[in-house]
């Protein structure tokens, strides 16, 4: 049995008191952490570039960065690309999430990131150097590990919409579902979307390889999943989608402080305690 000692507002003063820790009560913290609401994602701020046929391009946000947030990187391309890495200074290497069936889209991110910054996030592609469209995406409110969920792809020829089609099931109810759509064909495509999605950034390929690019989000409360969708100004003969997810991060619960005197961690639900929460 273990005893831990944690310390309980009274007043002005921070009084200490004991608690005994027992498999019971290490199971009702679980489940406590369990039942918690999730926090709902927020897009904070967006940038789109265009890499110009070379081993690596650049692309920053126009302010700083928070702790605690998601950086998303997303690489379009009209051709078949897969980028070797996406780095930043501030964070490192990304992790790649997702790679569309015909490696016209790429998917990066980056979680719990180092803020107070304004990162350049380089693209480094391959070795013979590669064009596409550039778009990066700072997101609150995620998990800060393991918070890629799902994704699905799709093709549609000769057509002025575009349907990434559904995931399988979100395994959590609040999750960003993001949609990146790319019309192979045209320069100067206006996606317009739909589903209540919303437009993040849209951008053009060069034009010796002609092709938009565009990315769209929409913040769901049910595990039930939602196709990104929308329509496009000139009908194209190839739009490639892919749609993926993110789960939000559990809100946070009985605030207190504890001093661990034995490895485990004593919880005293409804006590007045500090704004420290250690899990």
């Amino acid at each position: 049995m273990k005893v831990n000692r944690q310390f309980e507002k009274q007043g002005p003063l921070w009084v200490p008191h004991y608690d005994v820790d027992t498999p019971c009560k290490r199971y009702e913290r679980y489940r406590e952490r369990q039942r918690r609401p999730k926090v709902a994602p927020a897009v904070i701020q967006s940038n789109v570039g265009t890499a110009v046929f070379a081993t690596s391009s650049t692309l920053a946000f126009g302010s700083n960065t928070t702790t605690g947030n998601a950086i998303v990187a997303i690489f379009i391309s009209t051709g078949n690309v897969v980028e070797v890495s996406v780095t930043d200074l501030a964070n490192g290497t990304y992790a790649l999430d997702h790679a569309e069936t015909t490696k016209c889209i790429t998917v990066w991110s980056k979680l719990n990131i180092t803020g107070a910054t304004t990162p350049t996030i380089t693209f480094n592609l391959n070795a013979g150097g590669d064009s596409g469209v550039m778009i990066i995406v700072e997101i609150s409110g995620l998990k800060t590990s393991s918070a890629f969920d799902k994704s699905v792809d799709n093709s549609q020829f000769t057509t002025n919409t575009y349907t990434s089609t559904a995931t399988a099931t979100l395994s959590q109810a609040v999750e960003i579902l993001i949609g990146i759509h790319v019309d192979r064909a045209n320069l100067n495509t206006t996606f317009t979307p739909t589903n209540s999605f919303q437009l993040i950034r849209s951008g053009n390929t060069p034009s010796g390889n002609p092709g938009t690019g565009e990315a769209q989000y929409l913040v769901v409360a049910s595990t039930t999943p939602v196709a990104s969708t929308g329509g496009v100004s000139v009908a194209s003969t190839t739009i490639v989608s892919t749609e993926v997810t993110y789960e939000g991060a559990p809100a946070g619960g009985p605030n207190y402080i504890v001093l661990e005197e034995s490895g485990l961690v004593g919880l005293n639900v409804g006590k007045q305690t500090s704004n420290v929460d250690v899990f």
